[in-house]
Parts: structure tokens; C-alpha cells; sequence
């Protein structure tokens, strides 16, 4: 999963960097960084600098 920080310190854009091969798991995985990106657009509090960031994503069944 990769993301955008905008000059204004939003976190937009999230999108699947490495497909898993199965379309529903990359469907869920980018709809919980969307998840992900809507709570923390909120905090105000250690802003990364602006660029596109790679954020690992493991799935387990269990």
C-alpha cells in the first residue's frame, strides 16, 4: 500500500502498490488504508514530510 502527503500535511491517494492476485483482498486492503487515512486526518500531531510513502500490508487467516 503507498499514500500521498500533500503540501498541507493531508495523507490522500492510498493505493495498492503490489497486488495480491486476488481482487478482493486488494479491494479490502485499500478500503482500510482509505479507514486508515480518514481517522488520522484528524491529528494534528507528527506530520510527515510531503512525498508518497510504502506502508506494508499482511492479511492472515486464522
Amino acid at each position: 500500500m503507498s499514500f500521498e502527503v500533500s503540501a498541507s500535511g493531508v495523507a490522500e491517494r492510498p493505493a495498492v502498490l503490489r497486488s495480491s492476485q486476488f481482487s478482493l483482498l486488494d479491494e479490502a486492503a485499500l478500503n482500510h488504508m482509505k479507514d486508515c487515512l480518514k481517522t488520522t486526518a484528524n491529528e494534528t500531531s507528527g506530520t510527515l514530510p510531503p512525498g508518497r510513502y510504502a506502508l506494508p500490508m499482511v492479511w492472515r487467516l486464522e
